[in-house]
């Protein structure tokens, strides 16, 4: 059992993103089919690395942080949060939309459109189990209250999943989770229709389908008839099985996971249940330290019950805490994304690059030659540098005769770049377009060539290849350099500092593999030189040197904290990692 109230609220939070990541590499897997599961593994239908969640997670975290910020149930913020999750990324750990359920993506539209807070049920569709997956952050919040967290858990659900049997799993996953955080034994909450309070279930019913659930289908029923499908009634009956089944957090969740099919979902429903009754503690301290983003779920989970408490004793939300607005730095690259132009550390962060020769590690004399490869582009190709920073790759294939639109997000960025190009009298072959590069108008092409240095991650490699297809012309090519892994098997140290900076980083040959999945025709690969990282690390090098005697802020310390520390990690494991590019082709 879980030690006090604290250690299984942490506990509900963390275990869904432990079962999260532990399923999502067999999600859609038949059971069998598979080796079984017994701690983290790479792979699966998003090809994530080991220990990194999904969307079910992100959800989560994004309902979290409407509890916090508007000090409880607000419908239309956590809407806007689940938006946001949809179209920028938000809370996701790879920076950009991983998937997203079809009645949720369907309920997001219809928010759009119209504003309702609250969704309609979908005549054709399953009552999905997306709402049940991100219950948690509800009873942990709702802690001294189970019947109001039932009916809160319900209002959560209707903005996505507004189907009886979605709500209804809600509903008795919420008391069931309430009972656990306020240490309930487990052979209480296994039991037929456990109720949080008293008759609460007969004075609101749940619908058939989620009642027979709780009144045991789950003690009395096994696999093949007990499977982790897609719907609410399957998800939570099969989390159920799993939880009655095992007699440890890492039992239950390992039993719902190798149930294939759904298993990042169950995997992540099982572990809110687990989580909260052995508590953080009983979750294996190996999966809490190799969870991609162990230390902010945490964080998060703490701020949740401080913000519980507050409502509780009706204080009202505490104003943001603004120093937490982090940004990592990847290969010298700094991550841009859309919505974060406001964000203090960000505008350091730009400060600090744009004062240097370019924004990560390259070599323009190897853009020119890899451009000299494609021998058969017109003379004067209609090119795109996607991520293009202050113009280092831009002016290069500029320079070699291409008509470059130059994308990014950064107006200052752009606005430097504008300013080489005036110098080298290079107008009639550039223009810029400030935008995401997974969102360049389809007649701003049809393009030659894309290129991106570097920048690819900022929208997901798989996804940027993917957005790309339709800006191309028969027969265009793509030149893209992404961080790759060179071993297959990295210290452990610099898998940890990745990880957190760059959770969908892959080896060479997955990102090959990437290339074809798409679509394109591979062509090869080449890797950037270890004397364009020298370069590239000296002038950072002089970067920092110049803010530290200048008596620098806390924003900008912060920053020379970052570079050091990438700096140091390139240095003792540069042959393990670095810079390569990939060139493919479009057929048309």
């Amino acid at each position: 059992m879980a030690i006090d109230v604290q250690d299984a609220a942490l506990g509900a939070i963390v275990g869904l993103a432990v079962g999260d990541a532990l399923g999502a590499p067999v999600e859609f897997l038949k059971p069998g089919t598979f080796p079984p599961i017994t701690g983290y593994r790479e792979g699966g239908i998003l090809n994530l690395p080991a220990g990194c969640w999904t969307e079910d997670t992100a959800l989560a975290l994004c309902l979290t942080e409407s509890l916090i910020a508007c000090g409880g149930t607000d419908m239309l913020d956590q809407l806007r949060r689940y938006v946001r999750y949809w179209r920028e990324g938000y809370q996701a750990p790879t920076g950009v939309c991983l998937d997203i359920g079809t009645t949720t993506r369907r309920s997001l539209e219809a928010f759009l459109r119209i504003g309702m807070a609250e969704a309609a049920p979908i005549a054709g569709l399953t009552p999905g189990n997306g709402s049940l997956v991100r219950v948690a952050p509800v009873p942990i919040f709702f802690a001294g209250d189970p019947g109001r967290t039932v009916e809160e858990a319900a209002a959560m659900s209707r903005t996505t999943h507004a189907a009886p049997e979605s709500i209804d799993a809600c509903r008795y996953f919420a008391g069931l989770l309430s009972g656990a955080i306020l240490g309930v034994p487990v052979s209480d909450l296994s039991s037929p229709n456990y109720e949080p309070v008293g008759e609460i279930w007969d004075s609101k019913r749940l619908c058939s389908p989620i009642a027979a659930v709780a009144a045991g289908s789950f003690l009395t029923e096994e696999p093949p008839v007990i499977r982790a499908g897609g719907g609410a009634v399957q998800c939570l009956e099969a989390a159920l099985w799993a939880f009655a089944h095992g007699n440890s957090f890492s039992e239950v969740v390992l039993a719902a996971v190798n149930l294939g099919d759904d298993a990042d979902t169950v995997g992540a429903v099982a572990g809110q249940l687990a989580g909260a009754c052995y508590g953080l503690s009983g979750i294996p301290a190996e999966w809490q330290e190799e969870l991609y983003s162990h230390r902010d779920i945490v964080r998060a989970a703490v701020n949740l019950m401080a913000a519980g408490t507050r409502a509780a004793f009706g204080l009202g939300p505490a104003r943001p805490d603004r120093s937490a607005a982090r940004r990592r730095t990847r290969g010298g690259r700094r991550v841009i994304r859309r919505g974060t132009g406001g964000d203090a550390h960000l505008e350091t962060l730009l400060r600090f690059v744009a004062a240097l020769p370019r924004e990560g590690p390259g070599d323009e004399r190897l853009t020119a030659q890899l451009y000299g490869l494609l021998t058969d582009l017109p003379v004067r190709p209609r090119a795109a540098d996607m991520g293009s920073g202050s113009g280092a790759a831009t002016l290069a294939l500029a320079r070699a005769g291409a008509r470059v639109t130059a994308v990014d997000l950064s107006p200052l960025l752009l606005q430097r770049l504008n300013e080489r190009v005036i110098g080298e009298a290079l107008t009639e072959r550039v223009r810029t377009l400030q935008t995401s590069m997974d969102a360049v108008p389809e007649d701003e092409g049809p393009f030659d060539l894309i290129w991106s240095e570097g920048a690819i991650y900022n929208v997901g490699f798989d996804a940027g290849l993917r957005a790309w297809r339709h800006l191309l012309a028969p027969g265009g090519y793509v030149v893209v350099s992404d961080l790759s892994w060179l071993v297959d098997d990295p210290p452990r140290e610099v898998q940890t500092f990745w990880r957190a900076a760059y959770p969908g980083m892959r080896s060479v040959v997955a990102n090959a593999a990437a290339c074809g999945a798409a679509g394109y025709r591979w062509l090869g690969s080449i890797r950037l030189p270890d004397a364009s990282w020298d370069a590239f690390y000296s002038a950072q090098r002089e970067r920092c040197r110049e803010w530290r005697t200048g008596y620098p802020t806390p924003d900008e310390a912060a920053v020379i904290a970052e570079v050091e520390e990438e700096m140091r990690i390139h240095t003792a494991y540069r042959a393990t990692y670095g810079y390569v590019f990939y060139l493919m082709q479009w057929p048309g």
